[in-house]
């Protein structure tokens, strides 16, 4: 009777572990989160599209010579960042609002091209929301520069001071770096966004 009654508590914290991981993974899920579309030279990727003046991002690999092979799925998204200061960006619409004054992380892959079509140069991923008050964009996050042309998973945080509708992933020059260049950004498996865990004292 024990060794039922302990398979049966083991089954219940597992379940309730499950039940707490997946509700976890709810808040602000991302949809289309590894940037699959059917491919074209012109940007359709379903739940993501252009944010901002000159954005044309692409689907990779196979254009401007990008060969890198994805982490996950077929396709990938491709970035550039021009010396004009004009950035190439994609948002989407969240399922649920992200709280005000509330940490939330997501993971992401990152890599560069070395070369692609001369904008070779390494960039950051620059996370930005917007809300109903704000529409032109609040800074959420920065990765470091991606000079490395393997992917490699960055794990980012933030919290914001109003409530987040839409997710931005943009292209920018390194942290600190004020003048515009032309390089590149390479991004895939982005994970679903979480409420961050904090230890209690």
């Amino acid at each position: 009777m024990k060794h039922v009654s302990c398979i049966v508590c083991l089954i219940l914290a597992i379940w309730c572990v499950s039940l707490v991981a997946l509700f976890g993974q709810r808040k602000g899920l991302i949809s289309n989160s590894g940037f699959e579309a059917s491919f074209s030279t012109t940007f359709s990727m379903p739940d993501w599209r252009p944010w901002g003046n000159g954005s044309t991002p692409d689907i990779q690999p196979g254009q401007w010579s990008v060969d890198l092979r994805p982490i996950q799925g077929n396709t990938y998204l491709g970035l550039i960042n021009r010396e004009d200061g004009t950035r190439e960006a994609v948002l989407q619409h969240l399922q649920t609002p992200l709280e005000a004054g509330k940490c939330y992380y997501f993971t992401i892959a990152l890599a560069r091209d070395a070369d692609y079509a001369g904008f070779g140069l390494p960039l950051s991923l620059q996370v930005k929301g917007l809300s109903d008050v704000n529409r032109k964009g609040i800074a959420l996050a920065r990765s470091p520069l991606i000079d490395h042309q393997t992917w490699r998973i960055y794990t980012l945080e933030f919290t914001s001071d109003l409530p987040i509708t839409d997710l931005i992933l943009e292209a920018a020059p390194g942290p600190g770096v004020l003048m515009h260049y032309r390089g590149n950004l390479l991004v895939d498996a982005l994970s679903g966004i979480s409420a961050c865990i904090r230890a209690s004292l």
